[in-house]
C-alpha cells in the first residue's frame, strides 16, 4: 500500500483529503497544495503551521517535493474546520524576485559565472548534468523588470539547455530528455488520454532580429549589414501573424536557429497529450519524472512515438493516488543552438 505523508518544520501529519503536487518544465517553481476538514475534537495542529514553514512531500520514502508553504485558508463553524495549505518548492523565490546584479550587464563572461551571479543567495550552487557545459562565453545584460527565472531561462535558451531547482535547493541545469520514463500505453497503464490543440499561439512568420549593441562595438559603430536578422514561416498558419524576436548578440547563424527553434517549440506545443495513470509510481518503483523521454503507444488517437513529458501532476483524493501526465513533441524545449561566437569573428546578414 502506497505511503504518502508531509513533513512541516519536522512534524509528521498523514489524513490529508487532498494532496496535488504541480511540477512543469516550463517553470521553475512547482507547487503544493493540501487540504484536510476535521472536526472540532480532532488534532488542531494543522490550525497552527505558519507561513514559511519548511516542508517535505514523501511517497514511499522518496521524497517528491520540498519547499515552503506560502499561504493558508482555515474555515470554520460550530462543528468542523477545514484547512487547507499551498506551497512552492525552492525554485519560487527565483520566480518572484527581480533579476539584479551591481553592473546589470556582463562581457565576454563564462555562461556559468554569469548564472552564479544571477542566483547568488537563492539557490546552494549551479551544477551541470549530462553532458552539459556551462564554459560558454557569452554577453548578456539584464532586462528592465525581469525575474532572476526569466533571466536564467533567456540565458539559456541561448545554448539550448534547460533548468530546474532541485531538493537540495541547487539550480541543475540539464538538456531535454535527461532521463527516460517507462512505457505509456493506453489501456496497460494509462487509464483516461486527452489532446489539447490549438494554434493560437503560432504565427506565420518568425523574425529574429540582433542588436549587437555593447560589447566589442557599439551600434553607432556598425553599419546596418552589420545588424542580422532571420526570418522563417510556418506555411499552415494564415498571414500575416508575425512575431519579432530582439535577440542580443547574435549572430545570422544563431539568429536562423533560434528562428526555426521558435517555430518548431510553438508548433509542438500547439499540440500536448494528458495521460492519467494510477499511482504516483512507475512500475519499476521510481516515482515518474518530468523531462524523461517516453514511448507513447495510444492506438485511439494513431500514436506510437517518443515524446517528452513536460508536466506531471500528483493527486491523492477520494479517488486515490493518481497522476496527470503532460506529454509534447521533443522540440518543445531546448533550441539547437551553437555555442556563441566572438563577435568579430561572426558572419553577418548583409555582409558583403
Amino acid at each position: 500500500m502506497a505511503d504518502t505523508y508531509v513533513l512541516i518544520d519536522g512534524t509528521e501529519y498523514r489524513g490529508w483529503e487532498r494532496i496535488r503536487v504541480n511540477k512543469s518544465l516550463f517553470e521553475l517553481a512547482s507547487v503544493l497544495e493540501l487540504e484536510v476538514a476535521e472536526g472540532w475534537h480532532a488534532d488542531s495542529r494543522l490550525t497552527r503551521i505558519k507561513t514559511g514553514a519548511e516542508f517535505e512531500v514523501l511517497h514511499n520514502g522518496e521524497l517528491l517535493l520540498a519547499g515552503h508553504i506560502d499561504g493558508r485558508t482555515i474555515e470554520y463553524d460550530s462543528e468542523t474546520h477545514t484547512v487547507q495549505l499551498i506551497g512552492r518548492d525552492f525554485g519560487a523565490d527565483l520566480v518572484d524576485c527581480s533579476a539584479y546584479h551591481k553592473k546589470g550587464e556582463w562581457s565576454d563572461t563564462p555562461l556559468l559565472r554569469v548564472l552564479r551571479d544571477l542566483t547568488d543567495g537563492f539557490v546552494t550552487g549551479v551544477i551541470a548534468e549530462n553532458g552539459v557545459k556551462l564554459q560558454q562565453i557569452i554577453t548578456f545584460a539584464i532586462e528592465t523588470g525581469e525575474t532572476i527565472s526569466d533571466a536564467v531561462n533567456r540565458a539559456l535558451s541561448r545554448v539550448g539547455y534547460v533548468a530546474q531547482v532541485d531538493n537540495e535547493k541547487r539550480l541543475v541545469i540539464t538538456q531535454t530528455g535527461n532521463a527516460v520514463a517507462r512505457p505509456l500505453t493506453l489501456g496497460y497503464n494509462v487509464s483516461k488520454g486527452s489532446l489539447s490543440s490549438s494554434i493560437a499561439s503560432r504565427y506565420n512568420s518568425y523574425r529574429v532580429q540582433s542588436e549587437l549593441s555593447g560589447g566589442a562595438w557599439s551600434n553607432a559603430q556598425l553599419p546596418k549589414s552589420a545588424k542580422p536578422y532571420v526570418e522563417v514561416r510556418d506555411a499552415l498558419i494564415r498571414k500575416p501573424r508575425r512575431l519579432v524576436i530582439w535577440e542580443e548578440f547574435a549572430s545570422e547563424s544563431l539568429c536562423r536557429k533560434r528562428a526555426e527553434h521558435e517555430r518548431a517549440m510553438r508548433a509542438g506545443q500547439g499540440d500536448s497529450l494528458t495521460y492519467t495513470v494510477p499511482g504516483w509510481a512507475q512500475d519499476t518503483g521510481g516515482l515518474w519524472p518530468i523531462n524523461a523521454k517516453v514511448p507513447v503507444v495510444d492506438t485511439y488517437m494513431d500514436i506510437d512515438a517518443e515524446l517528452l513529458i513536460v508536466g506531471a501532476s500528483f493527486s491523492l483524493d477520494e479517488n486515490g493516488h493518481m497522476v496527470e501526465l503532460l506529454v509534447m513533441h521533443p522540440d518543445v524545449v531546448s533550441a539547437p543552438v551553437e555555442p556563441l561566437k566572438e563577435l568579430q569573428g561572426a558572419k553577418w546578414s548583409g555582409a558583403a
